[in-house]
């Protein structure tokens, strides 16, 4: 027998009684903690805390700037810069508590959708594109069915490039206030406590209920706000950031408001480059609200959720490292 080998009377003797293995401990329930740390309807709660304390300072503060409501009030469709000073105060009244959460919580922003790494001005970019085509086409759709004409051209001239250049501005706040607003925190501590898509119908829940206040809203416009809230959604689950989102959101307001000159949730921007016209049935017109509340932007919205989903072909977000609890986190 080789040196080596094992002799046959010194191996340990078999166990003819099957081998049981022990099931993990089970870990104790709280209503407190959970697997990623203080659970997610609490963060929200700590959350809206400083939210609603920076909402009344943003009121506060837009009385002071523009004066009461109904007293003078620039609107917000005649005058860009007051869309511009408007939209920066909600920027900072999403983005302020989120800052804080984020010292909480020893994350980053990037981890709440506003990574600024891996391209996110190309897909910013790229974004805007998706949104100006997209409002395109649904024109386009109205037209073929003879409810939408697109007017008088207004030529290039300075004061068109200072509209367009304002206008820019604005609705690219408009798009981060939004997408952050309904996409960002909110998003992100859900999808922690019951993931990413019955966060998805939640937040795209609260986004029609924040439309609901617009003049000129209908039944199908705001069934197309709750698509876009969809559709928004996996751009972000596909992309792992909200930059596509925020582009989609600029560029398909932008083309709306200034390019066509359409409404927009019922509000006509001024400055605008064509003088769009819709006329005939509301539902294929959109009516009052504008190309929103034509059923074609149903269409539009549902035909770009798999476009996206081509596009995108790997799932992005959440990043599943930051989702535990961090360390030396406060919450």
């Amino acid at each position: 027998m080789p040196e080596n080998q094992p002799s046959a009377d010194v191996l340990p003797p078999q166990s003819s009684e099957p081998i049981t293995r022990s099931a993990p401990l089970a870990q104790p329930r709280s209503v407190w903690f959970g697997p990623n740390g203080l659970r997610a309807g609490w963060r929200l709660l700590v959350y809206a805390v400083p939210l609603v304390a920076c909402g009344f300072g943003v009121n506060t503060a837009a009385r002071a700037i523009f004066g009461p409501r109904g007293h003078g009030a620039p609107s917000l469709g005649q005058n860009p810069w007051f869309a511009i000073v408007a939209e920066s105060l909600t920027v900072l009244m999403f983005l302020v508590p989120a800052m804080i959460m984020a010292q909480l919580e020893k994350r980053s922003l990037a981890a709440y959708g506003l990574k600024c790494r891996d391209g996110a001005f190309k897909r910013f970019a790229e974004g805007a594109v998706w949104g100006f085509a997209g409002l395109s086409l649904l024109l386009l759709g109205m037209h073929s069915f003879g409810v939408f004409s697109y007017g008088a051209f207004a030529g290039f001239t300075r004061q068109t490039f200072y509209y367009a250049a304002l206008w820019g501005v604005a609705f690219l706040l408009v798009g981060l206030a939004e997408e952050f607003g309904f996409r960002g925190y909110i998003q992100y501590t859900l999808t922690s406590g019951i993931t990413f898509w019955p966060a998805a119908l939640l937040t795209s829940t609260l986004f029609l209920l924040g439309h609901m206040g617009n003049p000129g809203e209908t039944k199908v416009g705001l069934a197309a706000v709750f698509m876009a809230g969809i559709l928004l959604s996996v751009a972000l689950w596909r992309t792992g950031a909200l930059w596509f989102s925020i582009g989609i959101h600029l560029g398909w307001d932008w083309a709306q408001s200034f390019f066509y000159g359409v409404p927009d949730s019922g509000l006509v921007t001024k400055g605008h480059l064509f003088e769009g016209q819709a006329h005939g049935t509301a539902w294929l017109s959109g009516g009052a609200t504008g190309p929103e509340g034509s059923v074609f932007a149903l269409l539009v919205e549902t035909a770009f959720i798999p476009l996206i989903l081509w596009r995108f072909r790997t799932v992005r977000y959440p990043d599943p490292q930051t989702l535990p609890k961090q360390p030396a986190a406060s919450l």
